[in-house]
């Protein structure tokens, strides 16, 4: 995990999950700190073992708080329903999770290996442009999942 973030500082992008979500945990805080920090989309097992790692405090005064994997996909379920992440498949299976103001861009995967590759910037933009003119659509999103064979596997 980098420490490269999103334009928002953290306590903004807090107060705005306020506004949207009836009770803001320390659970749902944890997850969000996990998708704030990381560098690329994570999983939800990724992000349990990161909250793991970081000796989450999940207790609270009244009661004791859980945070298990299960618990941490009832939250990214919610968030994803505000908007407030994107939920990309992964070419080997499963979902990868990302704070959907962070920066668009996509990965490709090896079908072989399951190496990842991030590849910049989306460039998707102008087709969501030229489908929004064509269609009258508006807030359009995409979920694109670009895969190959890496240079590694190609010699084996």
């Amino acid at each position: 995990m980098n420490t490269t973030h999103p334009q928002q500082p953290f306590d903004q992008l807090l107060e705005r999950v306020r506004a949207c979500v009836p009770r803001l945990t320390k659970g749902k805080k944890a997850v969000l700190s996990v998708l704030y920090r990381a560098d690329s989309p994570l999983t939800a097992h990724e992000i349990y073992a990161h909250i793991s790692d970081t000796a989450f405090d999940c207790t609270s005064e009244d009661k004791q708080e859980s945070i298990d994997v299960a618990t941490i996909y009832r939250n990214l379920e919610q968030f994803e329903k505000l908007h407030l992440i994107n939920k990309t498949e992964h070419s080997n299976g499963g979902w990868r999770y990302a704070l959907a103001e962070k920066h668009h861009s996509h990965t490709i995967s090896c079908v072989r290996c399951g190496k990842e590759i991030s590849m910049g910037a989306c460039l998707m933009a102008e087709v969501e442009n030229v489908i929004a003119q064509r269609t009258g659509f508006v807030n359009i999103h995409h979920i694109v999942n670009f895969t190959g064979s890496c240079p590694s596997c190609q010699h084996q």
